[in-house]
């Protein structure tokens, strides 16, 4: 099948050892992959030592555009050349070398090789055309109308605009509207590797015409070694938080949580004042862990009451909770150099195929000695992996469990993420209100099969548009103890307890004008409940190949 993800080509096979010796490989152009029009690769082996075939040349063309059907040449081609020699085989080695997760070293001058240095060390001179391309991008690097460009495709995509060693931004938060504040005005900046000192700093202050406070966080951390890899924190946070919403969406200050939100979800939001202070280690590539102080103050926004019984039966309203404590995290990620201590972060959750899961543990402690209003334990853990299925596509998978002991207010219970944006959130529930369901022992599993182009290639005309399909299913067991469940603490309405477990399944297209998705979700669990939806439409968006 043309349209498949598959190379064709030719080999050269070694009549005496039956060994690879050449091989000559491409894809055809209908092919369902994005922003190429064509690839092609060659290698080529010889014999060492009278008994090692091994590689050692590679060549890899590949013609990338934006426009794949123009008959117009727009695009640019990409070359890569490698050589391989001085192999050393039949070394001995000791097997604990093997064990454990990898360890790789880069030195901090390789990236800052000189020309000379180049010259010595290629095992074949550069042609005119390479030379000639070297010095284009030189000239292009200090071209100013191209820093400009630069910078402002940079502020689009990422959202800060650098200037000097700072990023201005988030230039998506500079304005934004909610019920609590109503218009909410802010600025804020960051270091980037400019910023000579081993120190990284982000801040920034926000203003609520509507409730009147001043809102704003600042974020300093220290690195002990050029590489990061030990770092001391500290961060506060005096601002709007909101209960239930997922790490994995767009901030609550972003523009479009303005514009894209169904219901005010008011009960879900609070203002809240959060210290850290941590320290982080990567003990090896993909290996981190975190210690962390935190003293965290929960209050109510307008139109929200906190309340809980007193002894004598009545009800209290407290005017906040404070929590104050130790957390420790553990987290493991297969090859990734740049994993982080926090056990929620958008960069771990990229979408890569990876050998092993990525793991996470965390245990969280609260205590009355320490400031604490109330003694508590948390324990939670995660799994996650993409896994290759052939020509089925590709599985994955995202499974996370935790349990609260002791008595708390539902602040502090587990609470799934919900998502009540125009937007789906691959980690939360679509069709789930905020602050909808508490408890506090849980298990949430998250299942997705893409078959790619299996189903849209084989549909005439339709293939030609490169969509892809995908399946998926997510369930959320919880339970609640008595003494959790209004015994102490009492609920705000809207929130419940789940009677039985939670599930939305749903499929959906993807790689629609090369960067968008639309999911087809319906919710099977309490679909008569007021004020939710049993099915959505869900759009999302990012690039792919």
């Amino acid at each position: 099948q043309k349209r498949d993800l598959a190379f064709i080509g030719e080999m050269l096979i070694d009549s005496t050892d039956a060994a690879l010796k050449e091989i000559t490989v491409r894809f055809d152009i209908m092919a369902n992959v994005n922003f190429v029009r064509s690839f092609w690769i060659k290698q080529q082996y010889h014999k060492l030592k009278n008994e090692h075939w091994m590689l050692t040349q590679s060549d890899v063309i590949g013609d990338f555009t934006v426009v794949e059907n123009s008959s117009d040449m727009t695009g640019f081609f990409g070359r890569k050349n490698s050589s391989f020699s001085n192999y050393h085989i039949d070394s001995i080695f000791q097997k604990n070398i093997f064990k454990g997760s990898a360890i790789v070293v880069e030195l901090d001058s390789a990236k800052d090789k000189t020309e000379e240095y180049w010259l010595k060390s290629r095992h074949f001179d550069l042609s005119k055309e390479d030379v000639g391309i070297f010095k284009m991008a030189d000239s292009i690097k200090k071209d100013p109308r191209f820093i400009i460009r630069k910078k402002i495709i940079g502020a689009v995509t990422t959202g800060y605009y650098p200037l000097g060693w700072i990023d201005l931004g988030d230039i998506y938060s500079f304005y934004s509207y909610n019920n609590i504040e109503k218009n909410r005005l802010k600025i804020g900046f960051r270091t980037n590797e400019k910023f000579v000192l081993p120190l990284s700093l982000s801040a920034y202050l926000a203003y609520g015409n509507f409730d009147e406070k001043w809102k704003y966080k600042i974020n300093p951390e220290f690195y002990f070694d050029k590489r990061k890899k030990i770092k001391l924190g500290a961060s506060y946070r005096d601002d709007i938080n909101q209960l239930s919403r997922s790490f994995n969406n767009i901030e609550l200050d972003h523009i479009l949580s303005s514009l894209i939100q169904v219901g005010t979800a008011t009960a879900s939001k609070n203002y809240v004042k959060d210290f850290n202070f941590y320290l982080e280690n990567k003990w090896s590539t993909g290996l981190a862990s975190r210690i962390n102080y935190y003293y965290n103050v929960i209050m109510p926004v307008k139109g929200v009451v906190f309340e809980s019984l007193n002894d004598i039966g009545g009800i209290d309203h407290p005017a906040n909770y404070i929590t104050s404590g130790l957390d420790i995290t553990l987290k493991y990620s297969w090859q990734n150099k740049n994993v982080n201590g926090n056990f929620y972060n958008k960069t771990d959750f990229k979408n890569t195929f990876k050998k092993y899961p990525d793991l996470a543990v965390q245990w969280k402690w609260a205590d009355v000695q320490m400031g604490s209003d109330f003694n508590f334990h948390k324990i939670k853990f995660s799994l996650k992996q993409q896994i290759r299925t052939q020509k089925l596509g590709y599985f994955k998978y995202y499974l996370e469990a935790g349990k609260t002991f002791n008595t708390v207010p539902y602040p502090y219970l587990d609470l799934p993420f919900a998502n009540q944006l125009v937007i789906m959130d691959e980690y939360a529930f679509n069709l789930m209100n905020f602050l909808e369901y508490a408890s506090d022992e849980y298990v949430s599993l998250h299942l997705e099969q893409h078959i790619e182009g299996l189903l849209m290639d084989r549909i005439p005309l339709i293939n030609k548009l490169k969509w892809r399909n995908f399946i998926f299913a997510k369930g959320y067991v919880g339970n609640i103890s008595t003494q959790n469940y209004q015994a102490k603490y009492l609920f705000p309405k809207g929130l419940n307890k789940l009677n039985e477990p939670y599930y939305e399944v749903g499929f959906g297209i993807e790689n629609i004008f090369k960067i968008a998705r639309i999911d087809f979700i319906w919710r099977l669990t309490d679909i008569y409940k007021p004020g939710v939806y049993y099915f959505i439409v869900k759009p999302s968006f990012k690039f792919s190949f």
